[in-house]
């Protein structure tokens, strides 16, 4: 789960501290992206039951496709 609001303060390009709220896809975009600067990626968010269920339907469409 994410929140459905942050507040973000950071410094631009000349240094100057700037501080933005954001909501919605808007912060739930800003934290995905903010966890890639960490080292995190949305497979680590996920439980390992949700990610192995998404795999296996994965493989089942990739060869659905193939075989046509």
């Amino acid at each position: 789960k994410r929140p459905s609001k942050i507040v973000a303060q950071f410094l631009d390009i000349d240094e100057k501290e700037c501080i933005i709220e954001l909501s919605g896809i808007d912060a739930r975009c800003f934290l995905h992206e903010y966890d890639h600067l960490n080292g995190i990626e949305f497979t680590d968010r996920v439980s390992k039951l949700k990610l192995s269920m998404a795999k296996k339907k994965q493989r089942k469409l990739i060869k659905e496709h193939v075989n046509g």
